[in-house]
């Protein structure tokens, strides 16, 4: 077996030098890539404009009406939405009694019939309101 020229402690140490400055090579690329961009700091003192007897104050109005008009919002689509179907049933029905029932078609029964199906559709406004005031309760939240 053909020996180095160089003492068995002298090949570890050397091993040893090349890990230490393959890993120092690599620790430093790393802390390159790692180090942040430069980034400003403060390095003076910002002096409070307040002495220590001041109690801070609201200087701005807060609008409380904001969530109030969403509430509102929403309740009025609601009633339209109510409204709309209950009409579009109500003349579905008139509709269907007047197919089915020749008796309505009548030159007397037709002026009664007329008259009955306005003033339901007049009521349905109101209705669709206090159905929806009865179960949100008058502020908008279910009672």
């Amino acid at each position: 077996m053909a020996q180095s020229s160089r003492p068995p402690d002298s090949e570890a140490d050397d091993l040893f030098g090349k890990l230490d400055s393959l890993i120092s090579k690599h620790q430093g690329a790393l802390a390159a890539r790692a180090s942040p961009p430069s980034v400003p700091v403060l390095t003076e003192a910002v002096e409070s404009q307040r002495s220590a007897g001041d109690i801070p104050v609201l200087d701005e109005a807060v609008d409380l009406s904001a969530p109030g008009g969403v509430i509102a919002e929403k309740r009025r689509q609601l009633q339209v939405a109510l409204y709309l179907r209950l009409r579009q049933r109500l003349d579905a029905e008139l509709q269907q009694a007047i197919s089915t029932h020749p008796a309505f078609v009548a030159a007397e029964a037709e002026p009664a019939l007329a008259r009955i199906a306005q003033e339901l559709r007049a009521a349905l406004p109101q209705i669709v309101r206090d159905s929806v005031a009865q179960v949100l309760g008058p502020d908008g939240t279910p009672e």
